[in-house]
């Protein structure tokens, strides 16, 4: 399924693509078109920054992306993790763990944003709950040694 928004000109500004299997979900089984349509129209707005908040994906394509992700020989990811089956909650709670990190972020002097950006070239990418926690916690540590020390 295709999506596109022009400009008054009809010159195309944005096009967002969705593709849905008809039985790969309760919903798809009776409306996978729909959900299909749906799904590339947010996009389309997402791109054009209208209705989100941080990211193009909803939580429902990040939990299907994280459920068929590749697995190794002993059927865990093929990054050695174990994984837990990921639930909308999960998926949630994980969007506002990111969007803590942001503020925490931001909270950071220059010299301290390049010293993460050198520990964490990645960002978050690749990041587990185990992970986030962690740099959660060397943020508030980094945070903390800004404050002058009490007499």
């Amino acid at each position: 399924m295709q999506a596109t928004v022009k400009d008054e000109t009809g010159r195309i500004l944005v096009t967002g693509h969705a593709f849905e299997k008809q039985d790969s979900t309760f919903i798809n089984q009776t409306s996978y078109i729909e959900n299909c349509e749906t799904s590339a129209v947010g996009r389309v707005l997402a791109m054009l920054g209208i209705g989100i908040e941080s990211a193009i994906a909803s939580a429902e394509e990040v939990a299907n992306a994280l459920k068929n992700q590749p697995q190794g020989a002993d059927g865990q990811p093929a990054d050695g993790q174990p994984q837990q089956p990921p639930t909308l909650d999960t998926v949630l709670d994980r969007k506002a763990k990111l969007k803590a990190l942001l503020g925490l972020i931001a909270q950071l002097t220059p010299d301290q944003k390049e010293q993460f950006k050198a520990k964490y070239p990645n960002g978050t990418k690749g990041l587990r709950d185990f992970g986030l926690n962690k740099l959660e916690g060397e943020l508030k540590e980094a945070i903390a040694q800004q404050l002058p020390k009490a007499a």
